[in-house]
């Protein structure tokens, strides 16, 4: 069974650009609420365990040819 090589990436990032986004998060009360929100959603949706379960049944069907 071969799987696909993993992607490596090299991604250096601008000091100044996380400063400015920083900052505009520690003044804006509503961006960090409407944030929070958003990432518990996802997480839900992506990370329950229900969810995890299922694909890692799909995953292990598929890669030993499970019916």
């Amino acid at each position: 069974m071969l799987f696909k090589t993993p992607r490596i990436v090299d991604y250096r990032a601008n000091v100044q650009d996380i400063a400015k986004h920083l900052m505009t998060l520690m003044n804006d009360s509503a961006l960090r609420l409407s944030m929070g929100k958003a990432g518990r959603k996802r997480v839900v949706k992506k990370f329950d365990y229900r969810t995890v379960a299922k694909r890692f049944i799909q995953i292990v069907s598929e890669r030993l040819e499970i019916d």
